[in-house]
């Protein structure tokens, strides 16, 4: 008897496994490289296959081109996109969301700035909504400034947690938070302050209910170790993820595969 109930208990935790669906979010610093079919052939191939959702910083877009770099690379990997930059200029960089499922209700929120000088650059983060089969998932990516301290970097995230509050189903929201191991004395004079800055991120995003699951310290910018890029998942729950090289960056692709909602009636 024992070992009947022990192959039912079985089979139905294949059943569980065989109907559950899972996706793919991942993030990437594409470093303003501009070879999309290098990128997407990476994508491919060493970053783990296509994500349903990908979430891209420091993208480019030549002035008078069409396409940005992130459309260009969802065009080969069969993603649509949505990007935007702070400004014109000589290259246009900016941040992206590439979709395996419809998007809508694009929003762009201004980061705010605390310093201009060294490395100034506006900052914007972008917010879609994702149509995925059991439901919306709200998507934010952005780039948050490195040479700030640990209360700016939290200030710099309250554009998109205003947002956040205000959508009530499953949320994610990543990229390059640039949490580095080092606070700054007038943005130009580094010291050391061990994880403070991933601690308060994360710490903040809870309060959010927000979760990750990088919860173990591990490099995603191999200089110094740091770990600066980040996936973080509310109503969703994160069955598996990884932190992979790609050598078109400076930054490893960081990725999460999650349970997608159940559609209605299901």
């Amino acid at each position: 008897m024992r070992v009947w109930w022990v192959l039912f208990v079985c089979s139905l935790a294949g059943g569980w496994a065989a109907d559950s669906q899972h996706a793919r979010v991942m993030s990437i610093n594409l470093a303003n490289k501009r070879d999309a079919h290098k990128i997407a052939d990476e994508i491919r191939s060493r970053a783990g296959g296509v994500p349903d959702i990908l979430l891209l910083q420091e993208v480019a877009r030549e002035r008078g081109a069409d396409k940005s770099v992130a459309e260009q690379v969802g065009a080969l990997l069969g993603l649509q996109a949505a990007f935007e930059a702070p400004k014109p200029g000589p290259t246009t960089v900016g941040v992206a969301v590439l979709s395996r499922w419809p998007m809508s209700d694009k929003t762009v929120r201004v980061v705010p700035r605390f310093y201009r000088i060294i490395k100034v650059r506006p900052r914007l983060a972008l917010g879609v909504t994702a149509h995925a089969p059991g439901g919306p998932i709200r998507v934010w990516t952005t780039h948050l400034d490195m040479r700030i301290n640990v209360q700016e970097r939290l200030r710099q995230l309250r554009p998109i947690l205003a947002d956040v509050d205000a959508f009530p189903g499953p949320t994610i929201v990543g990229g390059d938070l640039n949490t580095l191991r080092m606070g700054w004395l007038l943005h130009i004079f580094p010291y050391p302050t061990g994880n403070a800055h991933a601690h308060a991120v994360t710490e903040l995003m809870r309060k959010h209910g927000f979760e990750t699951p990088f919860t173990e310290r591990r490099a995603t910018f191999d200089l110094f170790g740091q770990q600066l890029d980040w996936v973080y998942l509310r109503g969703l729950r994160a069955v598996k993820n990884g932190i992979q090289p790609v050598a078109f960056s400076d930054h490893h692709a960081v990725w999460a595969d999650f349970v997608v909602p159940a559609s209605p009636g299901s």
